[in-house]
């Protein structure tokens, strides 16, 4: 079944990326905000579909998924008067992000895709 979804996600990925880039990087909205704090909850639990994502793709978890402390920027810092943040982070050769050397690996797009799904299948 995961064969079946994956192109269709990674079709749907790839236009939602373009859509963000146009409207971040291209458009002229700017906004003047304070980084926010993550909320425990929301960062709990994608903690949690991040482990769901590593087990449906290999089975057992060997190691602990990285957590990462952040002050949320981005897009958090304009919706956190809206709602509460959580990030969840894609890993990146060498760490580096929005940069043209950004680069990540198709298995890790895919967890990440299979984490948010995890994710919103634990709120149903």
């Amino acid at each position: 079944m995961m064969s079946d979804v994956r192109p269709l996600f990674m079709n749907y990925l790839i236009r939602f990326i373009k859509y963000v880039i146009d409207v971040l990087y291209l458009g002229s909205f700017q906004h003047d905000a304070n980084a926010v704090i993550c909320d425990l909850e929301l960062s709990s639990r994608l903690r949690s579909a991040a482990y769901t994502a590593v087990h449906r793709m290999i089975g057992e978890i060997h190691e602990e998924v990285p957590v990462l402390m952040s002050g949320a920027g981005h897009d958090a810092m304009a919706m956190s008067h809206l709602t509460k943040v959580g990030m969840l982070f894609v890993r990146c050769r060498g760490g580096i992000s929005h940069s043209p050397e950004e680069h990540v690996l198709d298995d890790d797009v895919w967890a990440a895709g299979i984490a948010v799904l995890a994710f919103l299948e634990s709120r149903m």
